[in-house]
């Protein structure tokens, strides 16, 4: 715990913050660039490169706040516990000294862990700071992808930007320059994903009153905060710092995408949104030139609705058109199909309440003024009421009511109504 503990203080911490801070001056240096979004890998909605980035900086961000959480239970000791965790042969206050004498020289909070059984039987806080770790591989993986799939090409990939050359070319092709950085980030997170596998099986197997995988938990978790530690600042520093941007080769695939059409949804429908797109990709075409054929909108308009810098900001009406518009023929073939259901439903839900409705006319009515009936009456076994008064339309019978089962009966009713 010691060591892990100061390891993601001094050096993995501060690496983190490091490349959340690169990434969020990059954001801002590039948040005029408006590029193509990708979701399954094809062409979507555009987007602005701040945006993109930004999604990475809030990732780091949200792995410091989980590291943070993890280090107050890493920093609970097992010094004390000696033997099985009865403390056998530790001075009195001995725990206390300890954690005290390191956090005066670490600067760290440590404490006595509450139950030293608990310590030495198990591993949970490292296992716990292993899981953060292998969360954090799957963040690095994810940008170290991202950035190899924008700098592809680039010629015949996508080439919307370049990173920093730190080779002369590939050991077999001249000039061939790999993204080196981003490749052995992603290297890194996939040698942590799997010691956090190792010590994962390691922390089940504290048996009875100590776990002895210890060595191979220390060592593994370590290891993977050294790389993630190394990670990260190299990502910062010799990718994320230095790539540029080829704005050329983003702007053309932008203008001719298709999918640009979906904000002509909430103006000419979806149906004939989609025969646009379909042809400007078929054609090669940029989008608002097949759109000012094929609609009465003129140009003036079309340049407005279609203005990717504007549609990377309206989020609020693309949710609507999405919501609403994209899917209004979905959702019309479906009312159909379904209205039976519905009424069914809504039928059987009106029956339900009419009968509750009934049950509280029952029992707060009917119940109480049979009960007075009796007593008036004497009839012991009397089930029907007096035909000239009926309540609530229940048929009465042959047996006359006084003036005090009426003068009841109203009473009755009228406080059953309010309620």
């Amino acid at each position: 715990h010691l060591s892990a503990a100061i390891a993601v203080h001094e050096s993995l911490r501060p690496a983190l913050v490091h490349l959340r801070d690169t990434i969020d001056q990059r954001a801002s240096e590039l948040s005029h660039v408006v590029k193509t979004g990708r979701t399954h890998l094809m062409d979507a909605m555009p987007l602005r490169m701040d945006q993109e980035l930004g999604a990475w900086s809030s990732q780091i961000n949200q792995a410091i706040e989980r590291f943070d959480s993890a280090m107050k239970r890493l920093c609970r000791l097992a010094q004390g516990g000696t033997a099985v965790g009865t403390g056998v042969n530790a001075p009195a206050g001995f725990a206390e000294q300890v954690a005290q004498e390191l956090s005066e020289q670490t600067g760290l909070m440590f404490t006595p862990n509450d139950s030293f059984f608990a310590s030495l039987s198990s591993q949970d806080a490292a296992v716990e700071l292993s899981g953060q770790l292998k969360g954090l591989a799957c963040v690095i993986m994810k940008i170290a992808n991202d950035l190899r799939w924008m700098n592809s090409g680039p010629l015949a990939g996508l080439g919307e930007i370049e990173l920093e050359a730190l080779q002369p070319g590939s050991s077999i092709m001249p000039g061939k320059v790999n993204p080196v950085i981003p490749e052995s980030a992603a290297q890194a997170a996939a040698q942590v994903i799997g010691l956090d596998t190792a010590i994962t099986v390691a922390g089940q197997s504290g048996n009875f009153q100590l776990n002895v995988m210890l060595p191979l938990v220390a060592s593994n978790l370590l290891t993977s905060i050294s790389l993630m530690s190394n990670t990260a600042r190299l990502l910062a520093d010799r990718a994320i710092a230095t790539f540029k941007v080829r704005e050329e080769n983003v702007k053309g695939p932008l203008a001719k995408n298709p999918i640009l059409v979906t904000a002509l949804n909430g103006v000419i429908g979806y149906n004939a949104a989609a025969a646009i797109a379909k042809e400007a990709y078929q054609a090669g075409r940029a989008i608002i030139d097949v759109a000012e054929e094929r609609t009465d909108l003129d140009r003036e308009t079309l340049e407005r609705l279609l203005d990717p810098t504007v549609l990377s900001q309206r989020l609020g009406l693309l949710f609507f058109n999405f919501t609403f518009l994209d899917c209004f023929a979905g959702l019309t073939s479906l009312f159909r199909t379904g209205l039976w259901g519905f009424c069914f439903i809504f039928a059987r839900r009106a029956i339900a309440k009419r009968c509750q409705h009934r049950k509280m006319i029952r029992t707060k009515v009917f119940q109480p003024l049979h009960t007075h009936q009796r007593e008036v009456f004497g009839h012991k076994n009397m089930v029907q009421w007096p035909a000239q008064y009926r309540v609530f339309g229940v048929e009465g019978a042959e047996q006359p009511a006084s003036s005090a089962w009426v003068e009841h009966a109203a009473n009755t009713a009228k406080q059953a109504c309010c309620a």
